[in-house]
């Protein structure tokens, strides 16, 4: 007898998944709040804090993450071995996708303004180290767990397009900044597809850390030939208006490398070319009785809907940062 029929409400593992992240969002304004007088207080080192904000979020969550799932820790989170060739897959797609996301956010410049610039001026005046540990490994790390180990695993009982977009966009709201909104929903979207063509985490981990590290380094120098010259500020609106050009063109350039990286990926599980191949050989078509993690390509009955009250829930808290940001 199932536990519906014995009176007993049970969430389903989609509407798991979206409590969890509800979950996630209350503790990080919870922590940010019980920990900012602390960075005052004992004057800290503002590397220092953001790597202990970052622990002191992220490890419970993580932990919460898999006693909700239900699942083994390295099932929960994709935890998986991979292949020396996807690492350097990974490294490569890193590079590739630069000039997609470098355009993504000088579009989204022209309505919101970007934070990043500030917080990486910040970390230029920390020992590089600890710039590295704060902004390019545990957010690296940390971040591939939660939103594709934890919660794009979540979604195993949807199909896998629907699956990599809501996994893309509940990446991109994590984030609360409507400037990032763009280039943080494609990375969630196209890193939840290496995770299916690997089934590992350790990929995007890579390239996720790659990203970030490029970012910190680029800053790093920039703001170090700053300091030794007195460089003319360039207007917003003409800088935007000159790069947009040459970036739109470096995009148009890469997308056929990031498609042919992202193609190579996976091999070993034979999820290699072509893309999106989501239809199984006949000797591995199976018919399920009950709702049952599925590797997201459900059968249309047992196919779980996206549109819950805790989607809706999440939306709601993430619409102010459009209209107030």
């Amino acid at each position: 007898m199932h536990r519906e029929q014995l009176g007993v409400f049970v969430l389903t593992r989609t509407a798991k998944t979206y409590t969890f992240f509800i979950i996630y969002i209350v503790l990080n304004i919870t922590s940010s709040l019980l920990l900012f007088n602390i960075f005052y207080i004992y004057n800290m080192d503002p590397m220092v804090y953001n790597i202990l904000a970052q622990l002191v979020l992220f490890v419970p969550v993580v932990l919460i993450g898999v006693k909700m799932s239900g699942e083994r820790f390295k099932s929960a989170l994709s935890l998986n071995k991979t292949s020396i060739t996807d690492v350097l897959l990974a490294v490569g797609l890193a590079i590739a996708i630069g000039p997609l996301t470098s355009l993504l956010s000088m579009i989204m410049l022209m309505f919101y303004p970007n934070n990043v610039p500030a917080s990486l001026g910040v970390a230029y005046e920390s020992p590089l180290l600890l710039s590295i540990l704060a902004i390019c490994v545990i957010p690296a790390v940390f971040e591939e767990l939660i939103f594709r180990g934890i919660i794009f695993t979540g979604f195993k009982n949807v199909k896998l397009s629907k699956a990599c977009v809501m996994g893309g966009l509940i990446f991109a709201i994590a984030h609360f900044d409507a400037q990032q909104i763009l280039y943080t929903f494609i990375i969630g979207v196209l890193f939840c597809y290496i995770v299916y063509r690997t089934k590992s985490i350790i990929p995007g981990m890579v390239t996720h850390f790659m990203v970030n590290f490029t970012s910190l380094m680029s800053s790093r120098i920039e703001f170090a030939q700053t300091a030794e010259t007195a460089a003319e500020e360039i207007p917003l609106d003409l800088a935007i208006s000159q790069l947009m050009g040459p970036y739109l063109l470096l995009t148009l350039f890469s997308l056929p490398i990031i498609y042919y990286i992202v193609s190579l990926m996976g091999r070993k599980y034979g999820r290699g070319k072509p893309l999106f191949n989501l239809r199984q050989p006949e000797e591995y078509e199976f018919k399920v009785e009950d709702e049952s993690v599925l590797d997201y390509a459900p059968q249309a009955p047992y196919e779980e809907k996206l549109l819950k009250w805790q989607f809706i829930l999440i939306i709601l808290l993430y619409i102010p940062t459009l209209i107030f940001y």
